[in-house]
């Protein structure tokens, strides 16, 4: 049985049209892989969702939320997928996926809580090809408004406007009428759909101009359309009378950016947030004339949203100064234009912001870590944090704790599940600025995690492995690596001895070392210069034989395994020749090596890669055998542009596990014939992988899907 959970990362700030760029520059290099399908014996058991209360998603933007269900909705971007969170739990209860398109780009969402639709407003791109032409791809882009039944969360319907970006989206709640903003070539369109058919039943045409969000008073049936020029001077609010939806009114308001827009029904009055001037524009919707401008100082404004039951305004913004310190949400009295809170939200970046007037709770996401923050209205403090998605890396597992560690590389953070449960128990987190954690190993003999990674600074640059107490998940010391990178760490238990493998840089020259340290004290004991470099390091425990990859440029023939005696610290011998060296794993029990490499192959007119396994007797450093796991990039030449290639060994049952990137699967190889045994689908980008030989569970840490797959032995 399998089970599938995703969640996942993100960068915010990218335009509409470079985002869309971008995605089509993607498909353009999309290398379609086909691997092979075989019957499989053993079963995935679960995948843990690494936080159980993350959805599946990465770079949540947009956020709405229905009062009436007490749901909040969140767009996720990088996914196009919308989260759903139960106001009641803040756990996300459901995800509703809208397509797996590289060229679908979600913008906005807005739900009716009187008929309980939500509206989904976004543009796909579609590629054609000028065969009469030069060949090149022809890119059209159309606005679609998908519909979703928020009680059950399944798609409707979707309506289409041609050859147009999506810009705005807005709900009149009175006559069940939905807008949609976009823009065409040279003008700005207001698509008018029938919330009733889901039909559209009217364009609005704005020549020679360019619009952005929208806004609607359900009171007064009037929608207002933000239009900012490129030299600031004609920026405008266009009234949309919502009986013939004609152009009533122009307000324009000169040397200004607009940001986004918003509408208390209940008083007639309009809020626009100014970034160029860092002030709200108020605009009295009985006349449209600018009432008042509110300056929010030192912050740069982004979104805004109304309470129109507390008449109050919030405004999410960054401190102009120094945006590292995070967010600023500014608390405004609609009855007054008069600031009277500001809710600070440190390390944070806050994107967009709704509110549910019956709690009074704010929801407030963040694109770049994934997560949305729940604030409460009443007494302006911020209460939880929803989870929305990780993007993973390294993964180890205690098999005498039953606890499994996972990196999280977007938050510099270590997750730890409990195994039992899949559940996470704790988070160990890293806040140092300038650091970026990696690598994690663990003693299970002392219950010690050493938590690795760079760190760049004006006081420190190298690397710092984290000692953890497995116990109490507590940071318990830090062993410096001074001017030092580090691409591999291993650890041997029964001696307490960790190894850290990378390269040192001085003013004169640089080195490839690995550095030996003890455990007890957590300090640097011994150095062992190494030629070549590197990026696996892995240990025999019973034989306290160390094994690491040699690539060497100068000298290919110096490129393999290199082997060391554990006891004396001295290199013993060199395996060469094996090709391009992607991982390593060790059977302790055999002392059989298991060694992926990619090797070309050089044709008249094309160069493809194949991965093979060579399996080396440990004892004498033979290669027994040699065989194909698999042919990735047929066509093309993948060395150095590939996805990372994971590997582990069971022992107990003699099976070699093999991820691969690339192509989101993991081979099972029969270590007693080396022959491939099965082969099946993980999540999305399977980054490491790990045995916890007490109960013979495998875990496979997917990085772009957010999601620990488990496999029973």
């Amino acid at each position: 049985m399998i089970y599938i959970s995703n969640f996942f990362t993100a960068f915010t700030g990218l335009r509409r049209d470079f985002m869309l760029q971008i995605n089509r520059m993607f498909l353009l290099f999309i290398v379609i892989a086909i691997c092979s399908n075989m019957a499989i014996a053993q079963s995935i058991l679960t995948t843990i969702n690494v936080g159980p209360e993350a959805g599946n998603g990465l770079q949540p933007s947009n956020v709405v939320v229905n009062q009436n269900l007490n749901k909040v909705y969140v767009i996720n971007q990088s996914t196009n997928n919308i989260s759903v969170i139960d106001g009641a739990t803040n756990l996300v209860e459901a995800t509703i996926d809208l397509g797996e398109s590289q060229l679908l780009f979600i913008d906005s969402i807005e739900v009716n809580p009187n008929t309980n639709m939500i509206y989904v407003a976004g543009t796909i791109s579609s590629i054609n090809i000028d065969e009469g032409g030069d060949g090149h791809p022809i890119f059209t882009e159309s606005t679609f408004i998908t519909v979703i039944d928020g009680l059950t969360n399944a798609v409707l319907d979707t309506v289409s406007i041609n050859n147009a970006f999506a810009s705005g989206l807005a709900v009149n709640l009175t006559t069940n009428v939905i807008y949609v903003t976009g823009n065409t070539r040279f003008n700005g369109i207001i698509g008018v759909i029938d919330g009733q058919s889901n039909q559209l039943i009217d364009i609005v045409s704005l020549k020679n101009i360019f619009v952005d969000n929208i806004a609607v008073n359900s009171e007064s049936n009037t929608a207002y359309v933000i239009s900012n020029a490129s030299n600031f001077n004609n920026n405008s609010v266009k009234v949309i009378d919502g009986k013939d939806n004609s152009i009533s009114d122009t307000i324009t308001i000169r040397n200004v950016f607009f940001q986004d827009i918003d509408v208390n029904p209940n008083t007639n009055t309009i809020y626009l947030t100014d970034s160029s001037r860092n002030k709200v524009r108020v605009i009295n919707g009985a006349n449209n004339r600018v009432t008042d401008s509110i300056e929010i100082r030192d912050i740069h404004l982004n979104g805004i949203e109304v309470d129109p039951v507390a008449n109050s305004i919030y405004v999410i913004g960054q401190p102009i100064a120094n945006f590292v310190e995070g967010s600023r949400v500014t608390v405004i009295d609609g009855s007054n234009g008069s600031v009277t809170e500001t809710i600070k939200i440190a390390d944070s970046n806050l994107g967009q912001i709704a509110i549910n007037t019956n709690t009074s709770m704010l929801y407030a996401t963040e694109p770049s870590l994934n997560r949305v923050h729940v604030i409460n209205g009443t007494n302006n403090q911020a209460v939880d944090i929803i989870e929305t998605g990780f993007m993973l890396g390294d993964l180890i597992v205690n098999p005498n704790t039953n606890r499994i560690y996972v990196v999280n590389k977007q938050t510099n953070s270590l997750n730890i599940i409990d195994s039992l449960t899949n559940e996470i128990i704790d988070k160990v987190t890293f806040l140092l600025n300038n650091t970026h954690i990696e690598h994690i190993v663990i003693n299970p003999t002392t219950n010690t995690i050493y938590f690795a990674g760079d760190s760049h600074g004006p006081t420190f640059n190298g690397s710092i492995i984290h000692v953890i107490n497995g116990s109490s998940n507590q940071i318990i010391d830090r062993i410096m690596l001074r001017n030092m990178h580090l691409s591999s760490l291993a650890v041997n238990p029964n001696t307490n001895t960790i190894y850290a493998w990378g390269t040192t840089h001085s003013r004169f020259r640089s080195r490839n070392v690995i550095q030996v340290i003890n455990g007890s004290r957590n300090r640097i004991t011994d150095t062992i210069v190494t030629k070549g470099t590197g990026s696996h390091i892995v240990v025999n425990t019973n034989t306290n034989t160390i094994y690491f990859n040699t690539d060497d440029f100068f000298n290919p023939m110096n490129t393999g395994l290199t082997v060391i005696n554990g006891s004396n610290n001295r290199i013993v011998d060199t395996i060469p020749q094996m090709g391009q060296i992607e991982n390593i794993a060790v059977n302790i029990n055999t002392n059989r090596l298991y060694v992926v490499t990619l090797a070309e192959i050089i044709n008249i007119d094309t160069i493809n890669t194949v991965m093979n396994m060579n399996v080396v007797d440990g004892t004498t450093g033979q290669i027994l055998d040699t065989f194909l796991l698999d042919a990735t990039f047929a066509g093309r030449s993948a060395l150095g542009h590939h996805l990372p290639l994971s590997i582990a060994v069971n022992s107990n049952t003699n099976k070699v596990y093999v991820g691969n990137a690339n192509e989101d699967y993991v081979k099972i190889i029969d270590g007693a014939n080396n022959e491939i045994i099965e082969t099946f689908t993980v999540g999305n980008t399977p980054v490491d992988i790990d045995v916890n030989r007490s109960n013979n569970l495998i875990y496979v840490s997917n990085q772009f899907s957010g999601d620990v797959t488990v496999i029973q032995d």
